[in-house]
């Protein structure tokens, strides 16, 4: 089963009021730091599928999908990602997932996708893991927080076309609603916080130097 990992970070984060994609967490910039542990995962995943005929660890590239800052952000991810560019961004997240579902629909060899979000920090490799351990190649996978389902979610390629479908700030929401009482879902109570504005970076690094 192939997955394709993709990283949504194409908005002009209005309330931070600046690129909060390149604001520093963990000693780089935030789209690095979900980045990487994105990579971890996919390149986990690879490794898993192909034992024990694999000899060799390949690091396998997510896709990361830009727009607001697309000029300042894709220098440093470059090598790391396999970029999407949305010329619609200004649309909402929804743009963003339809965007990347045409790409890697058309790319023919997936047979789904993982969605994540580049401003949700506290999502580490073990939720993901625990995310994509649970799906079975047919049904909605979503975290889960705040009693209700929400990104990172893994969809189906049945679910390609309507995910094309998508715009608006409520990215994928209209789908999982839709499919409420047909989700997997996975309690993940780091996805709860992400960085909206200034103080929620403040906060979020005072409790790791902590």
């Amino acid at each position: 089963m192939k997955i394709a990992y993709v990283l949504l970070a194409a908005g002009n984060a209005s309330r931070f009021g600046s690129c909060k994609q390149l604001a520093e967490v963990h000693d780089k910039a935030m789209i690095l730091h979900s980045l990487e542990t994105l990579t971890s995962l996919a390149t986990l995943a690879e490794q898993t599928q192909n034992q024990p005929t694999q000899t060799k660890q390949t690091q396998i590239k997510p896709f990361v999908v830009l727009g607001a800052y697309y000029e300042q952000i894709k220098p440093i991810i470059m090598g790391k990602a396999e970029v999407i560019y949305n010329p619609d961004w200004s649309l909402g997240l929804g743009a963003s997932i339809a965007k990347a579902s045409e790409v890697i629909q058309g790319l023919g060899d997936y047979d789904g996708v993982l969605f994540t979000l580049s401003d949700q920090v506290k999502v580490n490799l073990e939720d993901l893991e625990s995310l994509i351990k649970g799906y079975d190649g047919q049904t909605i996978r979503t975290a889960y927080y705040a009693n209700k389902p929400g990104v990172p979610a893994i969809f189906p390629a049945s679910q390609f076309t309507e995910l094309k479908g998508l715009k608006g700030k409520q990215g994928a929401k209209p789908i999982l609603m839709a499919a409420k009482d047909n989700l997997s879902v996975q309690v993940m109570d780091n996805a709860l916080f992400d960085i909206d504005y200034p103080e929620d970076l403040e906060q979020y690094l005072s409790a790791i130097k902590a």
